[in-house]
């Protein structure tokens, strides 16, 4: 048995039907913010040393871009269960409201 769609109701475009979380959408700047922090603090330490700003700027972009990859492959490779994500859940909403 089919049911007949709403007429009233506008169709919903592809892909709304999931709402990524604050979260979710937050992870690519935490990423990029810790490899920049990383960066920045290499580049001060070799700046600090030889006094080379070229130098300094190469093995800042260097570091950036290698603790960007590998944070981005520790992130890829967390991957939660059904039992951390509702444990995640409690924990964001003690009340149990959603």
């Amino acid at each position: 048995m089919s049911t007949q769609p709403d007429p009233k109701k506008r169709p919903e475009p592809l892909g709304a039907q999931f709402q990524p979380s604050r979260r979710d959408r937050l992870r690519p700047v935490e990423l990029v913010g810790g490899s920049g922090i990383g960066a920045v603090f290499v580049g001060l330490i070799v700046l600090m040393t030889t006094q080379q700003l070229v130098l300094t700027l190469v093995s800042t972009g260097i570091t950036f871009i290698v603790i960007l990859m590998v944070l981005a492959l520790f992130a890829m490779g967390a991957k939660q269960d059904a039992e951390e994500t509702a444990d995640l859940e409690r924990q964001n909403n003690p009340d149990g409201e959603k």
